[in-house]
């Protein structure tokens, strides 16, 4: 297993990332054979363009607003929202607000 984090140390997942006004920010908090998890950070009005997941997700809304156009439903997650999408399932990302978003992958 791969972490950025260190393993069995508690830690705050909001604060893993910092927000760039340039680029959405990805790290890759943990990564291991049958998945990992993910903690982005996105400035209001930062997007990810349509995408698949290669495994189930569980998208968990740490802080902020974010749009998300799930199977071209669109849906607001703001913070302590979630939401579990099967692998495969077509979506994007727009922040509404500064959000960081933490993404739990498992692998097929």
């Amino acid at each position: 297993m791969e972490s950025t984090q260190r393993i069995n140390t508690v830690f705050r997942p909001a604060e893993a990332v910092t927000y760039n006004p340039n680029r959405v920010i990805f790290d890759q908090t943990m990564r291991a054979a049958y998945g990992g998890v993910n903690i982005l950070a996105l400035k209001a009005g930062q997007n990810l363009v349509k995408h698949t997941a290669p495994g189930a997700v569980t998208i968990y809304m740490l802080e902020g607003e974010a749009r998300f156009i799930i199977e071209g439903e669109p849906k607001i997650l703001k913070t302590g929202d979630a939401v579990v999408m099967e692998a495969g399932t077509p979506h994007s990302v727009q922040a509404v607000a500064d959000s960081k978003i933490m993404l739990v992958k498992i692998d097929n």
